[in-house]
Formats: C-alpha cells, structure tokens, sequence
C-alpha cells in the first residue's frame, strides 16, 4: 500500500493533475486506505480468509495498473518532446 500512496495520483498526458488537485486525490486514497484497513481488520476477527485474500489480490492489481499508467504517461511525455 505504501508504494501505491507514492506513485498515485496517476496523471494522463490528456489530463494533467495541478498541486492543489493532486493534494486532494492523495488525501481521499489516504481515506481509502484507512477503510481498507478497517475493513481486513474486522475480516481477520471475523476469520474471512477468503475475503482478505480477495482484497489483498485487487491491492495489487491496483498497484500494476498504477505503475503502468505511471510508465505510459512518462512515455507519452517523453514522445511529445522530441
């Protein structure tokens, strides 16, 4: 979770993220987090291996899409200056 809250919010070379816009998104994934949290905490008292293991495997591809769209975005803005 910690290098997903590094690399998002994921800009697009169609829409550009402003300081004031990335500080918001940052602090609703921070929000999120906290209820995903929550949300494994009560999993684990209540002994939903299943569901943890489900939320666990949508965490990371989260984390691959985030880190593909990090490397597209990059790509593009590279492209567009040569």
């Amino acid at each position: 979770m910690q290098l997903l809250l590094m690399i998002a919010p994921v800009p697009t070379i169609n829409r550009q993220i402003d300081i004031l816009e990335s500080k918001y998104l940052t602090k609703k994934i921070k929000f999120i987090f906290l209820l995903i949290v929550l949300v494994n905490v009560i999993l684990t008292f209540l002994s939903y291996v299943n569901y943890i293991s489900l939320i666990a495997m949508t965490m990371i591809v989260v984390l691959l899409s985030a880190i593909a769209g990090k490397i597209k975005y990059h790509y593009e803005v590279s492209k567009n200056k040569i």
